[in-house]
Formats: C-alpha cells, structure tokens, sequence
C-alpha cells in the first residue's frame, strides 16, 4: 500500500520508513504539513501515519485538510504520539483519524496498525460485491420506516389533499390501490445519507379525471393535460405534508421534482416498504390513489466537473478552511455548481444521489 508518514522527526520517520518498507509497503516522507500537502496531491496515500506535533497546521487541521482532498479512495489515517492527550486524541478522531498509536513505535504493531486497512476492505467488499458497484443492505429498516411519519402518512397526505380541494377527505387502506389507475405523476423525496429514497406516487381513474376536473378546474370537460397540472400539484402538496412530518423528527428529505406517470408506469421496483391506500370524499364520487415506497438510492462518487443539477448532497461539503460551503441534503441548482467551480479543487470527490 502507498503510505504517507508525517513527523518532524527525522529519526522517527526513517524508523517508520524501515518498518514499513519491510513489510511490502511504499513510502512516502514527509516533515511539515506543507510537504504531505503536495504530496496528497501528487497521488493520493492509502494510509497516512501522522505525528500529532506536525509542523505547519495542528494534527486536526492537516486531517481535515486531508479529508476534503481525498479522491476515490479514503485515506486510512493513523496518528502518533510521544505525549498523548485525550482532548487532542478525542479532537483527531472527530476531525476523520482512524486509528491511535503511541511512541516509541514498535515494528510489529505499527505494521498491524497500517495493515488494518486491508481487513477493512475485506469487509467492504462483502457489503459492495467483487464489482465495486454500491450495493445498499436495509435489512435492518429504513429509519424513515420507523417515523410516526410514515405511520400515518394517510393522514397527514389526505388532510392537506383536502385543504386544497376545500372539503374533508378520508384515507382508507388498499391492498392495490394504482391498479385502475390511467394517469398519475410521481415525486421524489431523497435522504442521500441513508442512501434511501421515498417514491410517492399518486394516481386516478377514468371516472376521476372528470370529477377532479369539476372541483379544481370548474369545468368537467377539462382536458387531461389540465388534470395532469392537478395531479403534479397533488404529489408536490403531498410530498409537502410528509416532508414537515418527517422534519417534525429530526428527517431532513430533499424534494424532487414531480413527473408524469401513464396506465403501465406506476410500479416501483423492490420497495423496502410500502405505504397504499385511497383518499376521497365520503360519498364516494372522487378516488385519488396513492402509493409510497422506501426504495434503495446508491450514491455516486462525483467530482465538481461531474455534478449536474439535481443531484442531491450527501454530506456538508467544506472549504479547505473548514467552512461550510453546501449543506448535505442540498439538491444542488445550477448557480450553485457554478460556485462550487470557483471554490472546491477539481480533485475533491462527494457522495451525491443521482438527480430524480
């Protein structure tokens, strides 16, 4: 593995230089923070072993400085110390240090320290498969499945359907409730950092086109292009009323933006849940279906040359000073791709969730 080491000491580097070299390792030295700078950014180490007397930044600085450098691979970091303190120990492990190690160094362990990244990817390969592709395990649940927000999000939908129709509504259960459905649309609502996405699909019948026309467009006869308007208006209200309940428990969700959906396009693949069910008046003379799902939503690893409008931020993305440029969850707009440019080095990588 390629290896940074970064320590004043002279001494103490070429020991860990021997060390490691022994060991199949390839080495890179560094005696300053300025030094291991340029050469993160030569080629990126894969693990870093870092003195926490670095000259040029404090120990914190340089990690996360190394942090918003690093590209396709994550930079396992372990720091050393002759004089350790916790405050200083528990401040690296918060700024993204892997792992701990006092001086002197001692061959042996420095070498199982180092190669510990090796059993972490052994394990990551478990969980992501031989071909590298994200693979996202919700076995345990989604956290939003856990919400009371997803609980009852017939109620919270169906009252807020109601207030822009102007009449009381009531939700009840259905086991199938898009299959009569003809025309629909469908919003997005993703939690990037839990790789999850909520698909809400909402649909009418034949019947209902005529009905909906009636009560929000006045006019029965109101094209199908018309009701469509409605429809998307009913995902965005819906995608409304479930956002706030979530946000009600501490879920921030990213609104997409609301799409079309015909007889033959309403199913979502592989739900992790599901949440169906019908709202209408009580005399029965109006259906609006709808369906919410929990599916999976890889991230992508992207650069700012790669970004597009629409994708969704997984994590808050800092300058090289620690400030926060965008904030995770942030669907990212174009003005804001075009500051990114100006700001973040062509060389720092994100998670990002596709645009829906």
């Amino acid at each position: 593995m390629r290896v940074l080491v970064v320590d004043a000491s002279s001494q103490d580097r070429e020991q860990a230089s021997r060390y490691l070299q022994s060991a199949g390792h390839e080495i890179t030295l560094a005696s300053d923070a300025k030094i291991a700078l340029a050469a993160i950014d030569r080629q990126a180490p894969e693990v870093v072993v870092l003195d926490s007397q670095v000259v040029g930044m404090s120990a914190v600085q340089l990690i996360q400085r190394l942090r918003q450098k690093e590209q396709s691979t994550r930079a396992y970091v372990v720091l050393v110390s002759a004089k350790p303190c916790t405050s200083e120990l528990t401040a690296c492990i918060a700024a993204g240090a892997d792992d701990y190690m006092r001086k002197p160094l001692q061959r042996d362990e420095l070498v199982i320290r180092v190669g510990a990244l090796e059993r972490i990817r052994g394990w990551a390969a478990k969980v992501f498969g031989a071909s590298g592709e994200p693979c996202v395990d919700l076995s345990a649940g989604s956290q939003i499945s856990r919400l009371e927000a997803w609980q009852h999000v017939d109620r919270s939908i169906s009252k807020d359907i109601g207030e822009l129709l102007g009449r009381s509504l009531i939700p009840a259960s259905s086991d199938n409730a898009l299959a009569g459905c003809v025309i629909g649309a469908s919003m997005p609502l993703t939690l990037a950092s839990e790789q999850t996405e909520v698909r809400l699909t909402v649909g009418i019948d034949q019947p209902s086109i005529v009905k909906l026309g009636e009560l929000c467009l006045g006019d029965p006869a109101a094209t199908e292009e018309a009701v469509r308007d409605v429809l998307r208006e009913f995902a965005n209200t819906a995608g409304g009323a479930f956002m706030r309940a979530a946000a009600a428990e501490g879920v921030t969700l990213t609104c997409g933006i609301p799409t079309d959906l015909s007889t033959g396009a309403f199913a979502v693949n592989r739900p992790t849940a599901r949440q169906q069910f019908i709202v209408g008046p009580r005399d029965g003379s109006l259906h609006v279906t709808f369906e919410v799902d929990i599916v999976a939503k890889a991230l992508r690893r992207v650069n700012v040359a790669q970004l597009t409008e629409g994708m969704v931020l997984a994590h808050d993305l800092h300058s090289e000073t620690g400030a926060l440029l965008v904030p995770g969850g942030t669907r990212l707009t174009s003005s804001q791709i075009e500051r990114m440019t100006r700001v973040v080095n062509a060389r720092v990588t994100f998670d990002v969730a596709e645009a829906a």
